[in-house]
């Protein structure tokens, strides 16, 4: 059934397709590709389903029930049919536009698009619909009178939104990086009136576990450098002087504007409120077990490096805790980046911005 929706779809703009249902192979002749079982439908249902499952029971008393239910027959339909269109898109892309684009970028981005798309729906329909919700006005206006917590997570969720949606459209190499830090940076610039009300000074303890970091981080690092070869490939083919540019936005992105936004989230939001729901309230020197080691865990899985970045997500930790000033770790982190900006530019050990 996904194949007869691509074979739909691709038909108002492809005559000649390769139709073969008996292979699951639909396609242009440039660019024919094989759908197989996972890439059916199947893993976007299953993600889509536990998703709403841990939804529902997480915020169920805030919802209706059995009304809130219809979400499951409605977010499968949705996810469904949108990866018979990314899959048509897909096509679309490799046989019109770059192969490269298509096999690289967006096959790997575009099915998390479509998932994260799709589940901010559903958190969006649970709260402005009566229908799904039993105090959906309340939850509107509480929304509205927490600017805290959006300042924090807004720079960090823009981040990873940027990227997805910058990497669906590159070959390997990330062509697009200046103008999701651009987009990062201008969220940053938006809410800096409440980031002023934090206290931003600097004791030398900061940069000292910074570079603490960035040594676990090295001796941590693998030997295998083939992942920073297409980040060169893909500099030297950019003209001279867009070359300098993206670096120059590369290190500036690394330096100063991603520890900002995830220190912003992990270590003043995602730490404090694991101890209170009212984090507000909560001093940034209050150390708990159950938030230093969470905050510090996912901190670690959203680098590739798990293990290294989990032990900075410690250390980071540690320097907040040390006076209760948020810039701390923040210094600690830009210091670390620094570092590694510097090794990849003396040394050329491009695999570390891989």
């Amino acid at each position: 059934l996904t194949l007869q929706i691509v074979y739909f779809l691709l038909s108002w703009a492809y005559p000649n397709l390769i139709y073969q249902p008996e292979s699951s192979v639909i396609g242009t002749a440039s660019f024919p590709v094989q759908v197989t079982y996972a890439c059916s439908g199947i893993e976007g249902v299953s993600m889509i389903t536990v998703f709403l499952a841990v939804y529902l029971w997480l915020f169920r008393k805030n919802l209706r029930f059995p009304q809130v239910l219809w979400l499951f027959p409605l977010g499968i339909l949705t996810i469904w049919l949108a990866n018979a269109f990314r899959i048509a898109l897909l096509v679309a892309i490799g046989s019109s536009i770059s192969p490269e684009v298509a096999q690289v970028g967006f096959h790997a981005q575009a099915g998390w698009i479509a998932f994260t798309l799709i589940s901010l729906a559903a958190i969006a329909l649970t709260h402005r619909m009566s229908f799904f919700a039993s105090n959906a006005s309340h939850t509107a206006v509480a929304a509205v009178g927490e600017p805290l917590s959006t300042a924090l997570l807004a720079p960090l969720l823009v981040q990873l939104a940027a990227l997805m949606i910058t990497s669906a459209f590159s070959a390997g190499f990330d062509w697009l990086y200046p103008l999701r830090i651009g987009i990062v940076t201008a969220v940053l610039c938006y809410y800096r009136k409440i980031y002023m009300r934090f206290q931003w000074t600097c004791a030398w303890q900061a940069p000292a576990i910074g570079t603490l970091v960035f040594i676990v981080w090295m001796a941590l690092e693998p030997s295998d450098q083939g992942s920073g070869v297409a980040l060169l490939q893909g500099l030297e083919k950019l003209p001279h002087g867009w070359g300098v540019v993206w670096l120059i936005c590369r290190v500036f992105g690394s330096v100063i504007v991603i520890p900002l936004a995830e220190e912003l989230a992990f270590r003043s939001y995602l730490i404090r409120k694991l101890i209170a729901k009212d984090f507000e309230n909560v001093p940034h020197s209050r150390f708990s077990w159950l938030s230093f080691l969470i905050s510090s865990l996912l901190f670690g899985l959203l680098h590739e490096r798990w293990l290294a970045g989990t032990l900075a997500g410690m250390c980071y930790a540690l320097a907040l805790y040390r006076r209760g000033h948020l810039s701390d770790a923040v210094i600690a982190h830009m210091t670390t980046n620094a570092l590694i900006a510097i090794l990849v530019l003396a040394q050329g050990r491009w695999a570390l911005w891989g």
